[in-house]
């Protein structure tokens, strides 16, 4: 998780090499992907769901999944690459928000319209 949080894409690879559980969550339920979706790592999240990583698991705290991460974030990369991947961009938070609603919040118009096709 540390290791997709830096994207240190070589760890990244040696430890799913070595039996690494993609889909493995922390206290707060967070995965590597959710880790490298939220910041700019492009390559790291391409791997990780290139592996089998779910693009639509969420974690236990606020119902977050990786798109809305990335989204939040405005990493329009990340978006593109989790959405040609199947992540659902009508999943809903805890509180009913999408993606998109992260997006637009945190001012990253063109990623909303984007979630929003």
């Amino acid at each position: 998780m540390f290791a997709s949080y830096n994207g240190h894409l070589d760890v990244i690879r040696y430890l799913v090499d070595n039996g690494a559980q993609l889909d493995r969550k922390n206290k707060e339920g967070r995965t590597a992907l959710m880790f490298a979706a939220s910041g700019p790592f492009p390559d790291v999240v391409q791997y990780l769901l290139e592996q089998g990583a779910d693009p639509n698991r969420t974690d236990m705290a606020e119902g977050w999944s990786p798109l809305m991460y990335a989204a939040a974030e405005g990493n329009t990369e990340v978006v593109k690459i989790l959405l040609s991947h199947g992540a659902d961009p009508e999943l809903k938070d805890k509180d009913g928000d999408t993606a998109a609603d992260f997006a637009q919040n945190n001012g990253h118009t063109e990623i909303a319209k984007l979630l929003k096709k």
